[in-house]
């Protein structure tokens, strides 16, 4: 397990194809600020905890963009609402066909996709934090 940022970024200097696991990215966001002291995530601050990263903040909702991040292989999270009226709630967008959007949602009990349509089809704003450069040999993302 690497617990600090130059560790890292010695790992991936050695190895392109290296990939971080969840719980070593929890821990460089912690050390880089990236949690204020309610555990949000500033997103201005991923950047700077990870150079190799960029971040995208819709500045509106079009679909282009998030059907243009996934035939790249970059899953945008998108905010809606919880039963399409409730509390906002961020879910990730991971496929679509000609009708919909599939998205796994954090707080769904299920392990595979849920349709986007659970949540109205509404979408409210769109994120997405993505390698700069390719991360594996021959990838396009």
């Amino acid at each position: 397990m690497l617990y600090r940022y130059g560790e890292y970024m010695q790992k991936q200097k050695e190895d392109p194809t290296y990939e971080l696991t969840s719980g070593e990215l929890n821990r460089l966001f912690s050390e880089k600020g990236v949690y204020n002291s309610s555990g949000d995530i500033v997103r201005g601050n991923i950047s700077s905890a990870l150079d190799a990263v960029q971040v995208y903040v819709g500045q509106g909702v079009d679909s282009t963009v998030i059907d243009d991040f996934l035939s790249k292989g970059k899953y945008p999270v998108v905010r809606v609402r919880v039963g399409g009226n409730g509390a906002m709630h961020w879910v990730l967008i991971v496929s679509s066909d000609e009708t919909m959007y599939s998205c796994m949602d954090p707080l769904s009990q299920q392990t595979t996709a849920v349709p986007l349509s659970s949540f109205d089809s509404k979408i409210y704003s769109i994120r997405c934090v993505y390698w700069k450069a390719p991360i594996n040999k021959g990838s396009e993302c």
